[in-house]
């Protein structure tokens, strides 16, 4: 009789994985069919006046987003698996919105803007899009948009953009607030990244994820940066990428999920 048990038990639970694979294939399946059916190509006009071909790829099953030009690949394993929302600004400039992983009851986008030059990607702007999110009983609220762009070339560019940044506290009224801003920022034509303002930053550290070793490694740096300041955001471009303060010394990476 104890073996009778044992035999319906094991059989129920080998049925048990089977569904379960089944299902996890099924959803695999779907999932790779929508993100080949939102896979989305745009011709663009690189900063050296050449005629190239952005391909942006989602891969909704393994929450991984794609983009490619030629030979240079950017990939963000921050993706949180829906549709991105793409405009082509000027014919030179791609911006992509997509939602990122946000924690628990928070919600979070991230938007960048790429170019193409000398046949690479450039990040010319990897900010936060958007932020919302409840704490207890205070309200968040961030959120930014590309107005325009004015400008005829990388001599002339102006990125404008919305900012609304509010917080809402019932327990602590005295700090809420509600900022709404139009910022324009200038484009580096020798970085081909928009800024707010270049500032000097010394006896500061960058820490950059190496993925062949698998570790951080911290870097010094010095000099006069491009920084796009956003509301209470801030990030600055060194070394070919993005990143904010975590305290008075140190940077990370903005987007840490992103490699390129």
């Amino acid at each position: 009789m104890m073996n009778q048990r044992i035999i319906i038990f094991l059989f129920f639970i080998s049925t048990l994985f089977r569904l379960t694979a089944t299902a996890q294939d099924f959803v695999k399946t779907e999932e790779d069919k929508d993100s080949k059916k939102d896979a989305k190509s745009f011709v663009v006009r690189s900063l050296d006046e050449k005629t190239q071909k952005i391909h942006i790829m989602p891969d909704y099953f393994r929450h991984i987003l794609r983009i490619s030009c030629l030979k240079d690949t950017i990939t963000d394993y921050d993706f949180w698996g829906v549709p991105v929302e793409t405009h082509l600004l000027n014919k030179q400039f791609l911006e992509i919105k997509y939602a990122v992983r946000g924690g628990s009851g928070i919600g979070a986008e991230d938007i960048m803007l790429l170019c193409v030059s000398n046949n690479k990607l450039c990040e010319s702007m990897h900010v936060q899009s958007f932020l919302t999110g409840e704490s207890g009983d205070e309200q968040e609220n961030f959120n930014i948009k590309i107005a325009a762009l004015k400008g005829v070339d990388r001599k002339t560019y102006k990125l404008v953009v919305n900012v609304h940044d509010a917080v809402n506290s019932k327990r602590d009224p005295a700090s809420n607030y509600k900022y709404n801003n139009q910022t324009i920022l200038s484009f580096d034509a020798s970085r081909n990244v928009f800024y707010s303002i270049k500032q000097d930053l010394y006896q500061s550290f960058i820490n950059v994820y190496d993925p062949k070793n698998r570790n951080t490694q911290k870097t010094s740096i010095g000099g006069n940066f491009p920084a796009i300041i956003l509301g209470k955001e801030t990030c600055y471009f060194i070394k070919g990428g993005w990143y904010q303060f975590a305290d008075n010394k140190e940077l990370y990476p903005y987007a840490a999920g992103t490699t390129k």
